[in-house]
């Protein structure tokens, strides 16, 4: 009570300020009204108060400039956790620490650890005077924590910038032996990338740092700075995990670094949202040792406070592979991701064994603005678009593209490529697509002219500039679009682009399989269903099993349909959700709907569910966030009972079951038949 109203007489003095008060008194007002009830105040949501008022008041251009995003009280708290702190005294980096958070994160965690450090030094480091004041604060008030709790805290605020200063200190080796280490670091650093001529680039390869982005130019410096066994936790953009611009960076990091955890958001912005940030971000923890563990954790959530968190343990070398020289960092998520990089990595061959290129397209087209055309005329050849793939073949031209031809001209017959039969692959596609990997085939005879323009948002797979045979360029299109593949991508890749790069690296059948595989799809192939079964057939030459992957996939795409179905809001379509209405179902990967169910289920029951037959295993402190956000939804929607076997049960009852409504059930039993529309409108009318 005391902590609610004191937030709402700070968020009203927020409102009520605009511009009369200076935004570095905000906070500070704050934590005046703190000092009394200092012992009662939760300290990370006390500095999270502090951190969304000065958020408003950020000049964005700056924040741009900088990099800054400023880390909320959840994500915090999700990084403090990862850490072990298991020493008497600890030193403690925070680069670009904006207001304390982070720091304040550690220290709430040590404050509820039954053992704690004798004493704790931070090093906090922020460039930024608006933010670096309420640092001051923040860092008075953990002083004030840790005094309470018999810890000695020391601190020293580095109004300086971390690159330069970190670098300084790495390369002068007439001080190496009174340079100051760290025990542990964590950091949320600031995302720009680093110009070729900039000051921010001479001082990192001054310090042997081959980076391009600030964010992996301050992971690489607290790398540098950590004393052996030290540990570091950071957030970060997951792009680091793969492409070839990050290549030295991370043979660096792996060489030095032992990666213990992950923890990815299954939403792109929600880790950040309060800020507009767009990217998929990773916390990756990892200790500072070249002996590597046996096994690595990945953790999950949606990316909001409150949200369940999954884990899943996969061996070190299925995350981190021993042959891949590019050393691509593969989150392996759950069980069914670990079966399916199994399946794909014992494919024997890759582009370059079957004599095969990839390459981008030539035609950038805001350099030959003069060339473009919306249609083809005698003097043009045909400009292939990402537009211009539908549904595995080639649609030219397409009314909906924006430009369908390009002129030839002698003086830049470099554009072009011979007219033949290729294999194009989208650079990008969008987030709401449901696949990354978009291939279709161009066949030679699909424009009849002796030149072909490819835009540079295409990739297309050649034989020496030359084109493919058409079986071939079948089959390896239709492995392409495959939904294994798809989902072997997603384990490397964070982002929605696909480079030349990424598809060498993918494992491919033999030229045998794929040629089989081309001949039996033909031309006009474009179910998913029957792409994927010709798929496991040809190419892994086994019939699906009661384990098969994309039996678990289907099955939870297919409960999302029906959730949406019934009208549930997007905060119940998720696989959450997806995962209780099939435990409640009892519907296991390989069970027909028609053989659904309706066993009486607690929560405990339904969540050893998830893991045993779909391989989503969640803390048992999930429990309240099932039956909360999920079984309530449930039960106020009618589609399931509460302790039908005893209605009288007291409320919050250990033996407290929940049983699929016999409406809702007959409902499942037709999902996917012709009678699926009939009954869910007979359901809707029952229901009112």
């Amino acid at each position: 009570m005391l902590q609610n109203g004191l937030r709402h007489r700070f968020t009203g003095r927020i409102a009520g300020s605009q511009s009369r008060t200076c935004p570095d008194r905000l906070a500070l007002a704050y934590f005046r009204a703190m000092d009394a009830n200092v012992a009662l105040a939760d300290l990370g949501e006390t500095v999270d108060l502090a951190r969304m008022a000065t958020t408003e008041h950020l000049d964005p251009q700056k924040r741009s400039e900088l990099g800054q995003v400023l880390t909320p009280h959840f994500v915090a708290r999700l990084m403090a956790d990862r850490l072990s702190l298991n020493r008497s005294s600890i030193r403690l980096l925070d680069p670009g620490a904006g207001i304390g958070s982070l720091t304040a994160a550690v220290v709430a965690r040590i404050l509820q650890s039954e053992e704690r450090p004798t004493s704790l030094h931070v090093d906090a480091f922020e460039i930024d005077s608006t933010l670096s004041g309420h640092l001051d604060d923040t860092l008075a008030l953990c002083e004030t924590h840790l005094a309470g709790m018999g810890v000695y805290f020391s601190h020293v605020i580095h109004r300086t910038d971390f690159i330069s200063d970190a670098s300084l200190a790495l390369r002068d080796d007439l001080f190496a032996s009174d340079r100051q280490l760290y025990d542990v670091a964590i950091l949320n650093p600031p995302y720009r990338k680093i110009a070729t001529d900039s000051a921010e680039r001479r001082h990192l390869e001054g310090v042997g740092l081959p980076v391009v982005n600030l964010y992996t130019a301050f992971l690489g410096l607290v790398v540098k700075l950590l004393t052996e066994a030290g540990e570091l936790v950071a957030i970060t953009p997951r792009s680091f995990c793969n492409g070839p611009y990050h290549t030295p960076f991370r043979r660096f990091f792996l060489d030095e670094m032992a990666i213990k955890s992950l923890h990815v958001f299954e939403s792109r912005k929600s880790a950040f949202h309060e800020a507009d940030v767009l990217q998929e971000n990773v916390i990756i923890h990892a200790v500072k040792t070249r002996i590597k563990p046996q096994t690595v954790t990945i953790f999950t959530s949606g990316g909001q406070s409150g949200d369940m968190v999954a884990y899943h343990e996969t061996r070190y070398e299925r995350m981190v592979l021993p042959d891949d020289g590019q050393r691509f960092i593969r989150i392996v998520e759950n069980g069914i991701d670990d079966e399916i990089q199994q399946r794909i990595q014992c494919l024997p061959t890759r582009l370059s064994n079957l004599g095969l290129s990839a390459s981008t397209g030539r035609v950038v087209d805001f350099r030959a603005t003069d060339l473009l055309h919306a249609e083809s005329n005698d003097k043009t050849a045909p400009l292939l678009y990402p537009q211009h793939l539908q549904q595995s073949r080639i649609q030219w031209p397409n009314p909906k593209a924006k430009f369908n031809a390009l002129t030839v001209v002698e003086d830049h017959r470099d554009l072009f490529v011979p007219n033949d039969t290729y294999v194009l692959v989208k650079r990008f596609t969008a987030k709401e697509e449901r696949r990354r990997v978009v291939a279709a085939v161009h066949f030679k005879g699909d424009t009849l002219t002796e030149l072909l323009g490819i835009e540079n948002h295409l990739n297309y797979i050649h034989c020496g500039g030359m084109g493919l045979d058409a079986n071939l360029a079948r089959g390896l299109a239709a492995y392409l679009n495959s939904t294994l593949l798809d989902r072997y991508f997603r384990l490397f890749s964070g982002h929605t682009q696909v480079n030349a790069t990424d598809l060498y690296s993918l494992p491919l059948p033999t030229r045998e399989q794929l040629e089989a595989l081309g001949q039996e799809t033909g031309d006009s192939l474009t179910v998913q269903q029957q792409i994927d079964h010709l798929v496991e057939r040809i190419v892994f030459q086994q019939a699906e099993t009661s384990n098969h992957p994309l039996n678990t996939m289907n099955k939870i795409d297919a409960a999302l349909e029906i959730l949406k179905a019934l009208g549930f809001p997007r905060a119940q379509q998720n696989e959450r959700s997806a995962l209780t209405l099939l435990a409640l179902l009892d519907l296991t990967p390989r069970k027909a709907w028609s053989n659904a169910s309706a066993p009486l289920k607690g929560i405990t029951q339904m969540m050893g569910f998830f893991e045993e037959h779909y391989g989503k295993k969640y803390a048992p402190n999930s429990r309240e966030t099932v039956r909360r956000q999920t079984v309530h939804q449930f039960l106020d929607a009618g589609i399931i009972l509460y302790n039908p076997d005893e209605p009288t049960r007291p409320i919050n009852s250990g033996k407290t079951v929940y049983q699929i409504d016999a409406a809702a059930l007959t409902l499942a039993r037709t999902f996917g038949t012709t009678k699926w529309d009939k009954t869910l409108a007979e359901f809707y009318h029952r229901i009112g």
